[in-house]
């Protein structure tokens, strides 16, 4: 009898992961891994990896709504080279799938938002503020009585991003930002805390309003969607309503993060932010340095849980 040809084949990514040894116990696993950017890929791993580089007309199916060939892969692990959207997209998809797997490991109370949420609450910004409107008195800016649409809070309600919980639920945001039309960076956006943090790996003579002005959709908007969905009705008091004052912002030293030493690392370096932060790391232990070894990691691991494509 004729054999069936497999078209998708899958690997486990929980064997992937740098935080966890599945031979050990749970509390040895939650204890001991930390991660460890100077560490080499699996040696079996990478050679499959290799050897799929070696054909040209290899594609794989990344989970992100598009089939990806090897450039794709070659372009995420080349250092200094821009990364596409889809590669963020990619990766986070993996660290919430370990975020899930493993909770004596990763933090639950944690939403790893889509990065492109940034970009249509930039949108939605723009429509509502025109320029000049903060030149009027505060309660009177049209952001403050409006009312967000169910479109729109579906972003809130968890109903946007693939693994992700109602906003209710959790207490931080980790929100992949795209500002000043290349750079990347991460906000932190404690919830109960009324608060953002931003993590910048590129903090080279940029102001502090400069990055006021680029989150300023977040800092107004967020605490008008989270009263809008009942979140401090839920936290605080069935009858409680916050005012509709900004979130504090705040931007992490540079001595606090790794720095990129040229332009094309910042994405690379925002998703290792994400990851360290949900899996309980106290301290961002790289540097830019180590950059091409961690963006061969990212792209050896997508590669591990991506399935084979092939040609009908």
């Amino acid at each position: 009898m004729e054999e069936r040809p497999v078209r998708l084949r899958k690997r486990g990514w929980q064997l992937t992961t740098p935080y966890t040894d599945l031979c050990k116990p749970k509390r040895a696993r939650s204890a001991a891994h930390k991660f460890k950017p100077n560490e080499p890929v699996a040696a079996e791993m990478l050679a499959e990896y290799v050897t799929f580089k070696e054909d040209p007309t290899g594609r794989r199916d990344v989970d992100v709504k598009v089939i990806v060939d090897v450039p794709w892969f070659v372009q995420f692990e080349s250092n200094n080279t821009v990364l596409e959207d889809t590669h963020l997209e990619a990766y986070l998809k993996i660290v919430r799938k370990r975020q899930r797997m493993f909770p004596e490991v990763y933090q639950q109370n944690v939403n790893i938002i889509d990065p492109y949420l940034y970009f249509y609450m930039l949108i939605w910004w723009e429509q509502l503020m025109p320029a000049g409107t903060t030149d009027k008195p505060f309660l009177e800016w049209p952001v403050i009585s409006y009312k967000w649409t169910k479109e729109q809070l579906a972003w809130a309600r968890g109903n946007n991003d693939d693994g992700c919980r109602p906003w209710k639920e959790v207490d931080t945001l980790l929100i992949p930002m795209n500002v000043g039309g290349g750079h990347w960076l991460m906000a932190s956006v404690e919830l109960t805390l009324l608060s953002i943090r931003l993590y910048d790996p590129w903090q080279h003579e940029v102001q502090y309003e400069i990055r006021n002005q680029q989150v300023a959709c977040l800092r107004y908007s967020l605490p008008l969607m989270l009263n809008q969905i009942g979140f401090y009705k839920k936290r605080r008091g069935k009858n409680t309503t916050m005012s509709p004052e900004p979130f504090h912002m705040v931007v992490v030293s540079k001595h606090n993060i790794p720095q990129q030493k040229t332009g094309g690392n910042c994405r690379a370096h925002t998703l290792a932010l994400i990851e360290h932060i949900v899996a309980k790391r106290k301290k961002f232990n790289w540097t830019d340095d180590q950059m091409p070894q961690m963006r061969q990691k990212m792209a050896v691991e997508v590669f591990s849980n991506s399935s084979i494509v092939e040609d009908q």
